[in-house]
């Protein structure tokens, strides 16, 4: 993974999440500007392009160096780091049910054997349910920008996320081979 690509994309993120935190804080206002309508929209071209750049079909497998089942490592509990990966958070302050949601898929990576497509549509799921709860209270332009930061986590961690799901799987599970020695390895394979 592109660690430079990475960082721009958390970038863009918490840009996004900035824009919704700033919005946010004038739900009541009647004569809002369409400047945050027009973010939300250039936000699926970027989406769509990032789908693009890494294919839609990447296949993100966690495995035993010697064929064998991955087993639940002992004493393993799965935890969580809020919204954001590699030592970076993610300020979800203006948005708290998101936390929640990067929680849940954070602890769906970092338990064994969790297929990560399962874990993404999980939290794909979340995110919108978490829009539509607020939907209410969210003029046009806001309920529009929720949705997309949705779609923006969510594509993050499909196109992105194959890293993270690795290492938690790899500190979740274990390999034991006869001789009691771990034998585990992770594999990403990108079919273009």
């Amino acid at each position: 993974m592109n660690i430079d690509l990475f960082l721009w994309f958390v970038g863009l993120v918490v840009t996004i999440e900035s824009a919704v935190g700033k919005k946010s804080n004038t739900f009541n206002q009647k004569n809002s500007d369409n400047d945050f309508g027009e973010l939300s929209n250039s936000l699926d071209e970027v989406v769509d392009s990032l789908a693009n750049l890494f294919g839609s079909d990447t296949s993100c497998k966690f495995r035993c160096n010697d064929g064998g089942k991955p087993k639940p490592r002992p004493g393993h509990t799965p935890s969580s780091n809020g919204c954001g990966s590699f030592g970076l958070e993610l300020d979800t302050s203006t948005l708290p049910a998101m936390t929640k949601c990067c929680d849940a898929h954070d602890e769906c990576y970092d338990t064994c054997n969790k297929d990560k497509l399962e874990c993404d549509k999980k939290f794909k799921k979340c995110l919108e349910k978490m829009c539509t709860k607020l939907e209410p209270d969210l003029n046009d332009d806001e309920s529009r920008g929720c949705r997309a930061t949705a779609m923006l986590m969510s594509s993050g961690t499909q196109a992105l996320g194959c890293q993270a799901y690795l290492d938690s799987q790899k500190t979740a599970c274990e390999c034991k081979s006869s001789s009691g020695q771990d034998k585990s390895k992770s594999r990403k394979k990108t079919e273009l």
